[in-house]
């Protein structure tokens, strides 16, 4: 599988006065969204349908924000295990720290063995560059 990059101009955020660098981008591909994926796998599947599947992925979110929601870590097995991590700013002393200083929430999903596996297989293509439009 080969994943298509493109190459961007950045500056780097933690020295703005530093020359811009060129560095590789994924380029996001096509979406597959969860019905389609709940047809492929009751097309793989000789026991589900593709509204049952779609029923068990819809409900799968449901929970997996909901344990999230109360602290949980969800794990999936091979796939992987999402939690919830947060971003805040410091205080001087553990007394003075508030909520308040909490920036932003953000889940994370680490991935398991399926996913680690793909990952050190993928190969890398660069974006072909489009051709010129014509007036």
């Amino acid at each position: 599988m080969a994943i298509t990059y493109k190459v961007i101009q950045k500056r780097n955020p933690l020295d703005p006065s530093a020359p811009k660098k060129f560095y590789g981008q994924a380029v996001r591909g096509r979406k597959i969204d969860f019905k389609k994926l709940s047809i492929e796998i009751a097309e793989t599947s000789t026991t589900v349908s593709d509204g049952d599947a779609y029923a068990v992925l819809i409900t799968a979110a449901k929970l997996i924000s909901k344990y999230l929601g109360l602290g949980y870590m969800v794990e999936l097995e091979d796939i992987g295990t999402f939690y919830v991590s947060i971003s805040s700013e410091g205080a001087e002393t553990e007394e003075k720290y508030h909520q308040g200083l909490i920036r932003k929430a953000k889940i994370i999903f680490k991935v398991g063995v399926v996913f680690a596996a793909l990952l050190k297989n993928l190969t890398f293509e660069k974006q072909k560059t489009p051709a010129a439009k014509k007036p």
